[in-house]
């Protein structure tokens, strides 16, 4: 992986002519927290269902350009014209962390979509570049994990491993494309220049 945002946005099956030139993600982590009498934090992190990573979150990732090409001007119009869903992705790298209990399979669910099997055409030296990879807290070995079918609806994608658990995490390292909506959008005008901001909320 290569930090910060090395390739045009995606949003709503077009890549972006101008990327944003400021991005601000906030995760929204399912999860409750309470301090006790002594003031200990005690923090409950809500795992919905077996399978699934240790810590769920959902993304809000805000947008602002200060000046938009013609292009980009009509899709995003066209995003705040509609009210269904997204396939955003960023092009930035997560992870995503699964508990198995000694003996257990090597298998979970990502909450997302893989990019490299969603998003065409792919940018220059993707397959390279947003590379799934996966690795044991047990000794920090590499794990080959094959991605299944997403589901339509949710975009969360089975994965299996070969081989057993000793009691450990996997954590799962891939660029994901998200189901997203449009939460807010507001334009800025200068002579000849139109900016922008918007807002995505993952569902």
């Amino acid at each position: 992986m290569q930090p910060g945002i090395r390739d045009y946005l995606y949003i709503g099956g077009v890549t972006w002519v101008r990327n944003p030139g400021d991005v601000s993600p906030r995760w929204l982590v399912a999860k409750a927290s309470e301090r006790a009498r002594d003031a200990t934090l005690y923090t409950d992190y809500l795992q919905p269902e077996t399978g699934w990573p240790v810590v769920t979150a959902k993304l809000e990732l805000s947008l602002s350009w200060d000046a938009l090409c013609a292009t980009d001007i009509r899709t995003v119009n066209g995003i705040l014209s509609k009210d269904a869903a997204l396939s955003v992705c960023p092009w930035v790298e997560i992870a995503e962390s699964f508990w198995l209990a000694s003996g257990e399979a090597f298998a979970g669910y990502l909450k997302r979509r893989n990019s490299l099997t969603t998003v065409s055409p792919l940018p220059a030296n993707a397959a390279t570049n947003y590379a799934v990879s996966a690795i044991k807290s047990s000794d920090g070995s590499a794990v080959t994990v094959t991605l299944g079918t997403p589901d339509a609806t949710t975009g969360i994608t089975p994965w299996t491993a070969s081989g057993t658990s000793a009691g450990e995490y996997v954590t799962i390292r891939y660029t994901p494309v998200y189901y997203m909506v449009a939460e807010d959008g507001q334009q800025s005008f200068r002579q000849h220049q139109q900016g922008q901001t918007l807002v995505l909320v993952e569902v």
